[in-house]
């Protein structure tokens, strides 16, 4: 079987070109996964020496111990300033009633709901992000005193987004994430 199956290579030389295309095809494709697979720990070998180096350097740093307690000292104060609450469910009922509170003086037939809420762990603390939507209409003269909601006085407020259009009856759609601590 073999030696009929070598005389009908022999004698057809079209065959013996499409076997080494073949061959050669199989090659290329062997030798393009193996330099693909070098590459790709060549890769991942690059980022464990950068880390590396960084974690050496961090290592020869000397930590200033003052420094290092006056920045946890403002920590301290920053979270202090957050309010806390027992569940996510009373975060979302009083990020919604702090808002209606908040914006109902400076925005007209104002309307708040409910985005969402998310929990986001810092160390080992938990919060909780709880967004709002305030729609509404906000005459221009009130701009300025809705926009100063989000000096960065309180730590527990941002404005995420905001769309104003006075020429469209003062129409205002904004989007404000409060920030509250888990109480322990």
């Amino acid at each position: 079987m073999s030696s009929r199956l070598y005389l009908e290579v022999k004698a057809n030389p079209r065959l013996q070109w499409m076997l080494l295309v073949v061959a050669v095809i199989l090659l290329a494709s062997l030798s393009k996964s193996i330099f693909d697979s070098i590459s790709e720990e060549k890769s991942a070998v690059g980022q464990q020496f950068v880390m590396v180096e960084k974690l050496k350097d961090a290592a020869n740093k000397n930590v200033d111990v003052d420094e290092l307690e006056a920045l946890e000292a403002e920590v301290a104060n920053l979270t202090s300033n957050i309010p806390s609450s027992v569940s996510v469910n009373v975060a979302e009922a009083e990020a919604l009633k702090v808002g209606a509170e908040t914006f109902a003086t400076s925005v007209v037939s104002s309307r708040i709901s409910l985005v969402g809420s998310e929990s986001i762990f810092i160390g080992e603390s938990e919060y909780w992000q709880v967004r709002i939507q305030v729609t509404g209409r906000l005459p221009e003269k009130s701009l300025i005193s809705f926009l100063s909601n989000f000096d960065g006085e309180k730590t527990n407020i941002r404005l995420n987004s905001l769309e104003y259009i006075p020429q469209s009856g003062d129409r205002i759609s904004a989007v404000v994430d409060y920030l509250y601590k888990k109480a322990v």
